[in-house]
């Protein structure tokens, strides 16, 4: 698993995720890679899971762990079906829940209702 800076927009960090989200290495790379930045002071997130190819229970409980430590100021954005119905599954048994999106300006935009509508991030480079 890696994650590397896509942008910054207000206080919205952008990771790009790439690799497996599952049991041993993978989960535990996420949650160092997390933990990096929260160590920096970051509090929302969103991650682009489109080059994530499998996530299993352990990933899961990694992504959960992760939105816990930063009070669920994360969502993700572009995954693949499999596992965007995972997430969208645990939101209906769950009170609260990781928002998924389909695209980066979406999720980035769920942290500032204000501008619902309105573009507020810049083309991927």
């Amino acid at each position: 698993m890696e994650g590397k800076l896509a942008d910054r927009i207000g206080d919205v960090t952008v990771l790009e995720l790439s690799g497996w989200l599952v049991a041993g290495k993978g989960a535990a790379d996420f949650q160092q890679i997390i933990h990096e930045y929260i160590s920096q002071g970051v509090q929302r997130f969103a991650l682009g899971f489109s080059g994530v190819g499998h996530m299993d229970e352990s990933g899961f409980a990694a992504l959960l762990k992760a939105w816990n430590d930063v009070g669920g100021e994360l969502v993700v954005f572009g995954a693949k079906e499999l596992i965007k119905w995972k997430l969208e599954m645990a939101a209906q048994v769950a009170p609260a829940s990781i928002g998924v999106f389909d695209s980066r300006d979406e999720a980035v935009n769920s942290f500032f209702p204000k501008r619902k509508g309105q573009l507020i991030c810049m083309p991927s480079r």
